[in-house]
């Protein structure tokens, strides 16, 4: 049945009957309150329907297909009531909450395209209204707002006032005439903002009738199910207020309505309870924190034993409270769901006990989708179903689309369906060790404390924990005075170290990484009560900062030398001068660190040492290992000889160089090349028989004879070079179809809309991309058949002459095992190459790049294969492309597969400016706005702009004469320092006019280091620290040698390319102009333009 048609089925079934009981806010024990038949309810909706949309002189209604807003802080009755108006009136929903921002409003209004909004309740609303106006009109000259006020109370309810009455003429309304089609939407739900702005989740018709069966809401039959404390706004709100008693035909409790344009009080626990006790509710579904209070009080614990049910969801309930309510007889269900994707946890036990009441029972035909995670957790995700479709998709998986929950779950060992969540994927704090830590569960844990109401774990990108804390009133802190602040923190410290001994070492929180709040600014929530982490962090950066400051200030600046070997007797004069440095006084090696003054700051300082030697020690064998370090290693091991053969102990080796590293990292990689070019299986190896076709054919048809039309496959094409390379294909006579591969995006979106994105952001006509010879393709080529159908497949197979492989995956801090979907990717292109009807001719183009010569001598780089792999021994990235170069080099020579690799130097902006802003180049340039001041070098650059390197690859594609390996290095460099002059004049015109000093690279990085992560939206380039420390190391080795030789070197220590063989290529190339401030200045203009820079 539609959804809309349910409330005329209520009344048609029992008029009188009761919709909602109303407990009033005041005088609550003096009044047994008001109600709201079915009857009134209806009438009520067609009332505010004519409102919204009147109807004609025929009777239909004149302004439908709108979206309109409710911006209120009223009473809940009301609210849904405008709800079910504006669908019943034949227009879309859009419930606001009236806790959001100006800019999360405007942000809903403009992606809705929604320009009508009803506002009541109160002062804060209407100054929120006017600030979110002012926004739009800045943003969106001329945006029209219309503004509908509430309705009052006594038109749309009669009864509720003194002397009101509805005209008879206000009390029908047809049903809308889309009221039966099931992909119509209805609303739209925002999503809670926890760690962005919320976005609008388009409700259908078919998802609407889909939650009206749901175990929650048809087996939550109780007698009167308090309804009080749930948001209208949220979804949650529409399954308690609108789908539960709809279906069930079953009163609930809600608040009676407040006078006029009063804003509607806000439910504490003190006044839910009481109102429950009053009205005899039998159930609730309230969230986490009011359950915390009930719990702490005698009379309520009691109340809630006699009740059908108690429901809490939402939000985490911390596990030690759940089971005391448990232990005194509640009967606790947790409640599961999104927005996104309904409910789909079952309300009545099939298979838990009640003491399982942390367990949800997902029913066996709801389309679930359990990703594996690591640790045996598993992610959530939904697929569509014929009886469900998840609002949206985010997700492309081997299964189809899904939504990808992000929400980790722990399966129960012995029952079916039976799964606990344990955190989210999102969440997770990956200290600077690399160890990940699951914050829900230590944050449940401390809020277990009556000192505390809430807690925000700490440490992303840190080498430490620490937690944010919200005290309980009458334990609030006074910041500035270090007595009240020591005197929290060691009431708390008992609970805290309770808490230590069920998480990891890595995991453990110290007394003096406890963040007490200040009452001057509360952790902000959403209207769950879900801490908004990134929000809650951001309000107290300072005090953050503050704590890691002082955590690096008594550690002290780490100038000891590293020990070369991993032995006692490098490790313990190493362990000693960074005690006695950290104590400041001379330390005895023999006795306990802590008879001599050390202290559990200390401790952490000294495991943080101790950690970093690890890591940064050039033995895989150390390295490794570091994450094994815990948090107690001082006090286990409180001395030197101690904690060196402890250190020994846990790498488990006798001693290490510094080679070892780099001979462990380069058989790493011959062992993916040997993987990747051994005997396959028949789904991805190359029959011998093909494989002599492919050599005999080689030899016997000369490499200079080309078909004048070519049928080409290239992968990546999103992205700046892939883009420029397909706008030149397509442009091209000389190829009469393009195969163009890409993976679904992050969300779920298609190849075909990312590369429409692309060329729009690019400044390229999209319109080329419906060119007839164009064929977007979502695949994912480390997949058996590049991940798609058969027949796609074997028309690829049966036409390409020429593959160009231009993706690969781009991240400097992942390792080289992270990149082997990448390498089989490549693996199963030259399957499809050797399998190929042209692999006789067929030429395989490989785009590499000058990060496979990382450890290369400083000379220019020959255009030549790398015959030793430590070469390339440094980054995952460099060492994978280094993987693929050698896979491809020996199908050259065992199979004649005709392959060439491409070496790309570094890539510049278009002809037009167009440079992506994630490039390290504007990050430096950006940053160094905000630091007022720009970094200097000796050495030149030898940058590409990206259209003349998508031509010269296209050159290397066609010669009469390939290459095993080419380089696109611009022949022509220019002086560091020229770019930066452009650059400097440039940024400083757009920065007030104000001058920007040129430092020394080291002077330049000093200042980059001193600032903190809060000021990443300004200050970009403090995300890639290690990458610019790296940068800055290879301009200190280059400022050693003689000054005749800096300025013909490449700035910053970067390598020189040499390309004699690309240019007798490509004239392209060949004759390329020098960089000029021309150049220079579209970069900045472009990068002003799209708002990147001031």
């Amino acid at each position: 049945m539609a959804f809309g048609r349910l409330l005329a089925e209520c009344v048609q079934a029992d008029p009188h009957g009761k919709y909602a009981l109303l407990a009033p806010f005041d005088n609550i024990d003096h009044s047994m309150g008001r109600s709201v038949e079915w009857v009134q309810l209806k009438e009520a909706v067609a009332c505010a329907a004519h409102i919204l949309n009147p109807l004609d002189e025929h009777g239909i209604p004149s302004n439908s297909g709108r979206v309109i807003a409710v911006l209120a802080a009223i009473n809940f009755l009301i609210y849904q009531t405008l709800n079910l108006a504006i669908m019943q009136s034949g227009n879309v929903a859009l419930p606001i909450s009236h806790r959001n921002s100006a800019a999360a409003v405007v942000n809903l209004l403009r992606k809705t395209n929604c320009h009508d909004i009803i506002v009541g309740g109160g002062s804060a609303v209407h100054e929120l209204l006017e600030a979110a106006k002012t926004q739009l009109a800045h943003d969106i000259p001329g945006y029209q707002l219309g503004v509908i006020p509430v309705p009052l109370v006594t038109k749309l309810y009669p009864h509720l006032g003194p002397t009101a009455v509805m005209s008879e003429s206000m009390k029908e309304y047809p049903m809308p005439s889309d009221a039966d089609d099931v992909n119509a939407i209805r609303c739209y739900i925002h999503s809670s903002g926890t760690t962005s702005l919320p976005k609008p989740i388009p409700i259908t018709e078919k998802y609407l009738r889909h939650i009206t069966e749901i175990p929650f809401v048809r087996d939550n039959v109780s007698p009167l199910a308090a309804a009080m404390g749930i948001p209208p706004f949220h979804m949650m709100g529409i399954f308690l207020h609108l789908a539960t008693p709809l279906r069930n035909q079953r009163p609930i409790l809600l608040w009676d309505v407040v006078n006029e344009g009063e804003t509607a009080p806000i439910p504490t626990p003190e006044t839910t309870m009481q109102a429950m006790r009053k009205f005899g509710a039998t159930s609730t579904l309230v969230v986490p924190t009011f359950l915390v209070t009930w719990s702490r009080d005698e009379k309520s614990v009691e109340y809630m034993r006699t009740m059908d049910r108690i429901i809490t969801g939402g939000a985490p309930l911390p596990q030690e409270i759940g089971n005391e309510l448990v232990r005194h007889g509640v009967n606790l269900t947790i409640l599961y769901g999104g927005t996104e994707f309904s409910n789909p946890s079952r309300l009545k036990r099939i298979h838990r006990t009640r003491e399982e009441w942390d367990w949800l029972e997902f029913t066996e035909d709801y389309p679930a989708r359990w990703e594996e995670q690591e640790d045996g957790l598993f992610e959530l995700q939904i697929r569509e179903s014929k009886d469900f479709r998840p609002a949206i998709f985010n997700t492309q998986t081997n299964d189809g689309p899904v939504y990808a929950t992000n929400d980790l779950f722990a399966r129960h060992p012995t029952k079916p369906n039976m799964y606990k969540i344990i955190g989210r994927l999102d969440d997770q704090v990956t200290l600077a060790t690399g160890e990940k830590v699951n914050p829900t569960p230590i944050e449940l844990a401390i809020v277990e404390s009556p000192l505390v109401i809430a807690a925000v774990l700490l440490g992303r990108a840190k080498n430490q924990v620490a937690v944010l804390v919200q005290p309980a009133p009458g334990y609030e802190v006074d910041r500035n005075n270090p007595n009240e602040l020591a005197h929290f923190r060691n009431l708390l410290w008992p609970h805290v170290e309770k808490v230590n001994t069920r998480s990891a070492g890595f995991a453990k929180i110290f007394k003096e990484t406890i963040i007490p709040s200040v009452p001057s600014k509360p952790f902000a929530k959403t209207p769950k009560g879900t801490v908004q982490r990134k929000r809650t962090e951001d309000l107290y950066a300072a005090e953050i900062d503050e704590t890691y400051a002082a955590i690096d200030e008594a550690k002290g600046e780490d100038n000891t030398p590293l020990p070369e070997t991993w032995t006692s007797a490098a490790l313990e004069p190493w362990i000693l001068r960074v005690v006695e440095e950290l104590l400041q006084h001379p330390v005895d090696p023999s006795k306990d660190f802590f008879d001599q003054g050390a202290d559990s700051l200390t401790a952490t300082f000294l495991r943080l040492r101790c950690s970093s030697l690890m890591q940064s020690f050039p033995n895989a064998a150390v390295s490794s290992k570091a994450r094994l370090l815990d948090a107690q290693v001082a006090f286990a091991h409180p001395n030197v000889s101690l904690l060196a053969q402890h250190l020994i102990s846990i790498a488990n080796i006798s001693g290490g160089r510094y080679s070892d590293a780099e001979e462990e990292h380069a058989r790493a990689m011959d062992n993916l090349v040997k993987k990747y070019t051994a005997e396959f299986s028949d789904r991805v190896t190359t029959p011998p028989s093909v494989q002599r076709k492919v050599i005999q054919a080689s030899e016997a048809i000369p490499t200079n004879l080309r078909s004048p039309k070519e049928s080409v496959l290239i992968t990546g094409t999103t992205g700046a070079l892939g883009s420029a390379i397909l706008l030149q294909l397509i442009q091209s006579d000389r190829f009469d179809r393009v195969w163009a591969l890409n993976r679904l995006g992050p969300q779920g979106q298609r190849s075909l809309e990312r590369q429409r994105a692309s060329f729009i952001d690019k400044g390229i006509d999209p319109a080329l991309l419906e060119h007839e010879k164009l064929r977007v393709v979502d695949t994912d080529t480390s997949a058996d058949l590049l991940g798609v159908d058969h027949e796609v497949y074997q028309e690829i197979s049966h036409s390409v002459t020429l593959i160009i492989h231009n993706a690969w995956r781009l991240d400097f801090n992942l390792t080289l095992q992270s990149f082997e979907p990448q390498i089989r990717g490549t693996r199963n292109l030259v399957a499809l190459a050797l399998s190929s009807t042209n692999a006789a001719s067929l030429r395989f183009i490989f785009t590499s790049s000058v990060s496979v010569l990382q450890n290369w001598p400083n000379t220019s780089a020959l255009e030549e294969p790398i015959k030793n792999p430590t070469v390339s021994v440094g980054t995952g990235y460099g060492e994978s492309k280094y993987v693929a170069e050698k896979i491809l080099e020996h199908f050259r020579d065992f199979a004649g597969l005709n392959t060439t690799s491409i070496r790309l130097g570094q890539l510049s902006g278009s002809e037009n400016g167009s440079w992506a802003t994630s490039g390290w180049f504007p990050i430096l340039l950006k940053s160094s706005l905000a630091l007022r001041c720009l970094p200097d070098s000796p050495g030149c650059v030898s940058w590409v702009p990206v259209d003349a390197a998508a031509t010269a690859v296209l050159d290397a594609a066609l010669t009469k004469t390939p290459q095993k390996v080419l380089h696109i290095y611009h022949p022509k460099p220019i002086p560091w320092r020229k770019v930066l002059e452009v650059a400097t004049n440039a940024a400083s015109v757009y920065s007030s006019g104000q001058s920007l000093r040129i430092l020394p690279f080291s002077d330049w990085l000093e200042k980059l280091e001193a600032r903190n992560v809060s000021d990443a939206d300004k200050i970009p380039a403090v995300k890639l620290l290690p990458f610019f420390r790296d940068l800055a190391a290879g301009d200190a080795a280059t400022l050693k040698l003689p000054v005749e030789e800096r300025d013909q070197r490449e700035a910053l220590g970067l390598r020189r390319l040499a390309t004699d063989k690309m240019q007798g290529i490509s004239p392209t190339l060949a004759n390329l102009a020098p960089m000029t401030s021309h150049d220079v200045q579209l970069w900045v203009d472009h990068w002003r333009m799209i708002g990147f820079l001031p």
